[in-house]
């Protein structure tokens, strides 16, 4: 991949930060959106977060961060940086729409509930 083509993805996914996402059809909407991102780099995620992956020790940009959500779990993409990931937020208990959001990984509640960070097996 050129610089070029890495910047104007990076744009594409920096302008969804704060819109509505309303993906995921059949799929969760947190886990569609991360098919969404890698999509965008010609790779394929599968459609079920336990088939197909391998657990790394470190956040490496556009790996997939996995988070324990009370009984339930939630994805997201980390961000470049390594430091932050890029998430379609859960909604609310009334199902408001979701909102595509950047969170620091080392904060809480994020920071507490990481189950992991997972490449393509």
């Amino acid at each position: 991949m050129s610089e070029q083509q890495d910047s104007q993805r990076n744009e594409c996914i920096r302008a969804m930060i704060d819109r509505r996402y309303a993906g995921g059809g059949e799929v969760r909407p947190c886990w569609a959106f991360c098919q969404e991102i890698w999509s965008l780099y010609d790779r394929v995620l599968p459609d079920d977060p336990r088939n197909g992956l391998k657990k790394i020790d470190q956040p490496e940009p556009l790996c997939v961060a996995l988070f324990a959500l009370a009984g339930d779990w939630h994805a997201g993409i980390v961000w470049p940086d390594g430091l932050h990931f890029i998430h379609a937020a859960p909604t609310d208990e009334r199902g408001v729409a979701r909102y595509v959001r950047k969170d620091r990984l080392t904060v809480e509640p994020w920071s507490r509930i990481i189950k992991g960070y997972y490449v393509l097996a």
